[in-house]
Formats: C-alpha cells, sequence, structure tokens
C-alpha cells in the first residue's frame, strides 16, 4: 500500500514543477524574443520484488517481479524555434529572421545574448536595451547621437548616412537559459561568428515570443486534473491506513 502512496507523491512533486513551468510560458506570452520551456519526464528505478518465505531454519527468495517507486522530472528544455516577426515601426526595434543572437553587456562586463531586441539609447547616447544593459558592437558599446538611424540586414550601423559599427552578433549551438532573456554559451560551444546566409537583421520588427497562451493554458488545465487525481489517490490511500490502524488492528 505505501508503494502506491510513495508513486502518488512523485507524481504531485513532478506536475507542481511542470505547472511552475507552464505558469512561466503563460506569463511570458508576450515577452519579446522569449523562449518557451518545457519538462522532460522520467521514472525512478525500478526495484526488484522478491518473496521471502522462511522454512526449516532456512530463507527463501523468490523473484515476483519489479515496481517503479514513481517519476520524477528529469529535464527543463529550451524550446528555441522564431516565433512571429512582426513590425512595431521604430528604427531602434530590431529582430533576427532566422539563426543569431545580439550580445549584450552589463555593469560588470558580463556578456549575455539575446533574441530580444527591444533596444533605445539612454542618457548617454548608448543603445540599450529595455533593462538598460549595452547592446554590443564589434567595436564595444555603440553610441547613436544623431538624426536617422539605420540597420542593414548583417547588422551595419549607419548614422545620418556614415557608418558606425557593426553589431557584435553570434551564433549559439544550444544555449543556457539564465533568465531575463539572456543566454550564455555552453562550456565547449563558443559562440561563432553571425552568419548571414542563414540569418539577417530586420529594422523596425520584433520577435515575438514563441509561448502559445492558449497551448499553454491547455496543458496547464490538464496538469491540474492530473494533481488533483493524485491527490485523491493519496487521500484514498490516507484514509485505507487509517482504517487498517484504528479498526483492523483494534479487532
Amino acid at each position: 500500500m505505501l508503494r502506491g502512496l510513495y508513486a502518488a507523491g512523485t507524481g504531485l512533486t513532478s506536475l507542481l514543477q511542470k505547472q511552475e513551468i507552464e505558469t512561466n510560458n503563460m506569463a511570458n506570452a508576450e515577452t519579446t524574443g522569449y523562449k518557451r520551456q518545457e519538462t522532460v519526464m522520467k521514472s525512478f528505478r525500478e526495484v526488484l520484488l522478491n518473496e521471502i518465505d522462511y522454512k526449516d531454519l532456512s530463507m527463501t527468495r523468490k523473484n515476483i517481479g519489479t515496481m517503479s517507486r514513481g517519476v520524477m522530472v528529469d529535464d527543463v528544455v529550451t524550446i528555441y524555434e522564431q516565433g512571429i516577426i512582426a513590425a512595431s515601426e521604430r528604427d531602434l526595434d530590431l529582430a533576427i529572421d532566422g539563426e543569431g543572437y545580439f550580445t549584450i553587456r552589463d555593469a560588470e562586463g558580463q556578456e549575455y545574448h539575446t533574441r530580444d531586441g527591444g533596444f533605445k539609447l539612454n542618457f548617454e547616447g548608448i543603445l540599450v536595451n529595455n533593462n538598460g544593459l549595452e547592446v554590443m558592437g564589434e567595436n564595444g558599446p555603440i553610441a547613436l547621437q544623431g538624426t536617422t538611424v539605420s540597420i542593414e540586414q548583417d547588422g551595419d550601423v549607419f548614422l545620418d548616412g556614415e557608418f558606425v559599427d557593426r553589431l557584435q552578433l553570434v551564433n549559439l549551438e544550444d544555449p543556457v537559459k539564465v533568465g531575463s532573456n539572456r543566454f550564455l554559451p555552453t562550456e565547449g560551444n563558443e559562440p561563432v561568428p553571425f552568419d548571414n546566409t542563414t540569418g539577417r537583421v530586420v529594422q523596425g520588427f520584433l520577435e515575438q515570443s514563441n509561448a502559445n497562451v492558449v497551448d499553454s493554458m491547455t496543458r496547464f488545465i490538464s496538469l491540474t486534473r492530473a494533481y488533483e487525481m493524485n491527490q485523491r489517490m493519496i487521500q484514498t490511500y490516507d484514509t485505507t491506513l487509517e482504517k487498517a490502524i484504528n479498526e483492523v488492528g483494534r479487532a
């Protein structure tokens, strides 16, 4: 009986983690460049069950099969498929159509990569993202103190017709998501130069989130029902154990 109780308990824990992931996806359905996440489940290692028979001061074992101890979340994976490219009509809004990432830098000098091209100018005329991190060019932060900004498909930045710098664009293989729409390369997979044959910069557009509210809500409802089912199973086991202790034991 306790085996079923343990299995239901691990199910509750795993379903709660899956609900948290779907909640985060729904919350970021309107976040520019957001990449949704999904969970991968696996079962605990099965254990061998034996029937033990004591007879004539000796013990014999008989194999009666195996038992699973329940399930767990094995991994959380990021889905990197491109979101819809939508017009914003702002010169400093950029999207990457295809493969590639922008490079941004925080105040400590740590560089990150992002698909969120919602940029603006700070008080010093430096191109930054919505969190104030500097957008990097090949020669450092990009200063745009002028009137007309034009950005080509390969990342070349022009101010009032004069070349300023080229955006520091990179390609990443299976990057690590670190929050706030930022990514880091995995160990052993360093960024490689941007390939304008597989991606292009589009000015005046933004990449939408690839999380779909309807799909996430549907999955969340299914997870909630499964969670409630596991709760009822635990309540049933609890009631049965209570009777076994208070009534059967007393008899």
